[in-house]
């Protein structure tokens, strides 16, 4: 029984180009994977970086509103200067909490689209 080494040969080259397109699609699967992904957590963290600014405007809201009261109360003669400022200081630090999750939802919102149009 004799077998033409030519066709072994061809075969053979045929088996591993059918492989390499193989691995290559796989390769491809898993970046597209990869990517959408990526959009998705990325779309997420827009999407919860902009409800955490809505809560810390609230918050500052809130904090402007006590700090309000507190003034009044202290002109009334009901709170001392120390309660005052401590009002004004947390209303600092809501302010300061706004803008830094302002800052937050910007650059989400910025990774979002870099993702989206050159990948991760």
């Amino acid at each position: 029984m004799s077998y033409p080494l030519g066709q072994l040969t061809q075969k053979a080259a045929y088996a591993t180009q059918q492989i390499q397109i193989d691995q290559a699609v796989t390769q491809l699967k898993a970046q597209e994977l990869t990517v959408s992904t990526q959009v998705i957590n990325a779309g997420l963290n827009v999407e919860n970086s902009y409800k955490l600014y809505l809560a810390s405007v609230k918050s500052r809201e809130a904090a402007e509103v006590n700090a309000d009261a507190a003034q009044v109360r202290f002109d009334n003669g009901l709170l001392t200067n120390i309660e005052v400022v401590s009002q004004q200081n947390a209303l600092t630090n809501a302010r300061l909490s706004e803008l830094t999750r302002l800052i937050a939802y910007i650059n989400a919102i910025a990774e979002f689209e870099r993702i989206q149009k050159i990948g991760g």
